[in-house]
């Protein structure tokens, strides 16, 4: 498996360990229809960061995944549960800064928070981004 796909399928498998993932998809936002809320969506973002053996990074860009959380909004549109919900989920990645190795030069974590379009209010939409970078000895 690809390095990337280590990092995704170690995202995945730490939320949906920690927290209520009744549905998870792995590629573009754009293709991801949530089947049974919550959901996420994991999508690469850019390859990964590799560091060799002469500290030096083969690299364009840091390697990066993003994270799309997802739930049913209730009918008075009240983000706090939602909010709090998308903290608790970055909280249980930094408990696994390293992500099982797959980051381990360590992970920067973003959230935004989103809609899909002025005409969909049956959801509520958070993408977390985390990056990080790789050491290998093998390369």
């Amino acid at each position: 498996m690809s390095i990337m796909g280590q990092s995704i399928e170690a995202v995945k498998t730490i939320l949906v360990a920690n927290t209520t993932i009744n549905y998870d998809f792995t590629g573009y936002f754009d293709d991801f229809v949530a089947e049974e809320y919550p959901a996420i969506c994991a999508e690469p973002d850019t390859g990964q960061s590799l560091l060799g053996n002469g500290l030096n990074f083969n690299y364009d860009d840091g390697g990066r995944v993003k994270v799309y959380y997802v739930e049913e909004a209730p009918e008075n549109r009240d983000m706090t549960a939602f909010i709090t919900k998308v903290d608790s989920l970055v909280e249980i990645i930094k408990q696994n800064p390293r992500l099982d190795g797959t980051l381990n030069q360590g992970v920067n974590i973003t959230v935004k928070y989103m809609r899909r379009g002025p005409s969909d209010n049956i959801e509520f939409i958070s993408m977390i981004l985390i990056e990080g970078r790789n050491y290998y000895d093998n390369l």
